[in-house]
């Protein structure tokens, strides 16, 4: 049986007891406090996993290949079960609210006010996929579009870059290499000094030398297991004098970093990498020549601009450099940089490839993100100024076929028709 207290002995134990009672009270909340900052900051939100790119593939070279093999993706299945369900099983594309004519497409570089092509594409080491890309991304009047190229920071093959730079060359188009360092974190093992040399001695088809320096360091899958902004800084400030020392004309950008990822265990917040950089190396980002970035629309590469989760921010959309150019002006000073988007893309469902629970979820038909492609280039990317090219991920890689543009048969996916019919300027190969 249980005895209760008076009401006399019930006021004296309360009364004894208020400190420690108002004590576990605020332990507790700050404990509440604690997990829903985490549950935010790291379960809810979007965590991108790397692909790994295809670096060129020659006869003779058979280790290339396999040191670029199938993606890497890991889904547990606790982040399957965090993720927001699509509002509905048949996900339909939901139309901007208005429509731009497109007209703001016709720009000039804002370095040097010359014509410029803003389409482009994420290709592929391989000169047969330029002339496939050049038919899309010069059509309709363009000339001078863009590839972004990979390279692993050590290879030196000259014949397969002077064939890559012929014909960007042939078929008008304008390469902007995208080192990566696979797994090397150490800048002597690097070699920016030779890697500089060699570049400049081969016959570009374009005055100046565009070079992305490596992918989403703030990953750990990009920099050797570890978060190390101090060092990319060093790594990046090594390469900015190695290239500028032998060509003044080399264009350099850091690397395209993934902005929608908080701070974790895999990942720190781009706003944090910054700002260690820069106390790093004071000045580090006075010194590059323009923004490298990665505009993927998310949660899980199929987010819809115009009904994004409640606790997205513009870093988590197809806008993200404006976020990227905010934290540029408000700690450094910096504004104005020429955007290079690196990396762009829907997923979309077809593809002969296995889906995670995750990616089938969230992934639409391709007939629903070519809507998406349409407003991002009308309605956002062409009309803002400060781009100059916009490469989606990617033309054709047989370890991402969701991204593909061109599908394993030969034919495309909508998108590339949405995109031909755009009217495009005859750009220069500057």
């Amino acid at each position: 049986m249980i005895v209760l207290p008076k009401k006399v002995e019930l006021k004296n134990f309360i009364s004894r007891n208020k400190i420690e009672l108002i004590i576990f009270g605020y332990f507790f909340l700050l404990e509440i406090s604690f997990f829903a900052g985490y549950h935010y900051s790291y379960l809810r939100l979007p965590k991108k996993e790397p692909l790994k790119p295809f670096l060129g593939v020659v006869e003779n070279e058979a280790t290339v290949s396999a040191e670029v093999a199938a993606a890497e993706v890991k889904v547990t299945k606790e982040e399957t079960e965090i993720q927001e369900e699509p509002n509905s099983p048949q996900p339909q594309w939901s139309p901007p609210p208005s429509q731009s004519s497109g007209q703001a497409l016709f720009s000039t570089f804002p370095t040097w006010g010359t014509p410029n092509n803003k389409f482009g594409m994420y290709i592929n080491a391989d000169p047969k996929q330029i002339a496939e890309v050049a038919s899309l991304i010069n059509s309709n009047g363009g000339a001078w579009g863009w590839v972004l190229v990979p390279m692993d920071v050590r290879q030196r093959d000259h014949n397969l870059w002077q064939n890559i730079f012929n014909a960007c060359r042939t078929h008008r188009v304008k390469p902007v290499i995208q080192l990566f360092n696979n797994n090397t974190c150490d800048v002597n093992e690097m070699d920016f000094p030779g890697l500089a040399e060699f570049l400049n001695e081969l016959s570009w088809p374009t005055k100046h030398l565009y070079i992305s320096v490596f992918n989403e360091v703030n990953a750990v899958y990009y920099w050797c297991g570890r978060k190390a902004p101090e060092e990319y800084a060093a790594v990046l400030n090594t390469a900015i004098d190695a290239f500028k020392s032998v060509n003044p004309n080399f264009f350099i950008m850091p690397a395209g970093f993934n902005s929608s990822a908080r701070s974790g265990p895999r990942y720190l917040d781009e706003e944090d990498y910054l700002l260690r950089m820069n106390a790093a190396v004071p000045g580090i980002f006075k010194k590059i020549d323009g923004w490298a970035t990665h505009a993927y629309p998310q949660p899980e590469f199929s987010g819809d601009f115009y009904n994004p989760p409640s606790w997205y921010g513009v870093r988590d959309q197809i806008e993200n450099y404006k976020w990227e150019m905010g934290l540029l002006q408000k700690h450094f000073g910096v504004s104005g940089l020429p955007i290079f988007i690196t990396e762009t893309g829907w997923a979309h469902r077809e593809g002969n490839s296995p889906m995670t629970p995750l990616q089938t979820a969230n992934y639409k038909p391709a007939s629903v993100t070519a809507h998406y492609f349409d407003d991002a280039y009308r309605n956002h990317w062409l009309p803002n100024n400060q781009i100059v090219a916009i490469m989606p991920f990617v033309w054709y890689k047989s370890d991402a076929l969701h991204f593909n543009w061109k599908k394993e048969d030969g034919t495309f996916y909508p998108q590339y028709d949405i995109v031909t019919r755009f009217p495009k300027v005859a750009g220069t190969d500057d």
